[in-house]
């Protein structure tokens, strides 16, 4: 487990190493860093200091999130989900029939709203998984498009 950087943050941010207590001066003995600190500083360094934490934590997370998502293909097929729990009011398209940029494909509804799903890119319905009456969960595929 690395170290966090805590001294070398406060310390850029300062000018004083907070961490253990003390102001250091190259000439000086050390004091209490406190009282010779106004607030807005030590404000900052406390920020300072939770974004340095926050960029550590990020760069080690951050190669294991992006590695794991896959490259898209052209040719993959485009799966339309439903972004909430909801009724499947109406599905206006069927299998076969072309879908472009912008056409609302289902009407679903939450929570007495009316919700169009809008595609986001031309295609040809390959599949449609849900019919009017249907409940649909979140994350749920409500129909496949093949890429125009």
């Amino acid at each position: 487990m690395p170290e966090w950087p805590i001294g070398t943050a406060l310390k850029a941010v300062a000018g004083r190493d907070v961490s253990r207590g003390f102001e250091s001066r190259p000439s000086a003995t050390p004091s209490p860093a406190f009282p010779l600190t106004p607030k807005w500083e030590l404000f900052r360094a406390r920020w300072e200091l939770c974004r340095a934490r926050w960029e550590l934590c990020r760069a080690r997370w951050e190669p294991q999130r992006t590695a794991s998502v896959p490259p898209m293909s052209r040719n993959a097929p485009i799966e339309i989900v439903a972004e909430m729990v909801a009724n499947v009011l109406s599905v206006p398209v069927e299998v076969g029939g072309q879908a472009e940029l912008g056409d609302t494909v289902v009407w679903l509804e939450s929570m007495k709203m009316e919700i169009p799903v809008i595609t986001e890119s031309a295609g040809i319905v390959r599949e449609v998984r849900v019919a009017a009456g249907d409940v649909v969960q979140e994350g749920a595929i409500l129909l496949v498009l093949d890429p125009a």
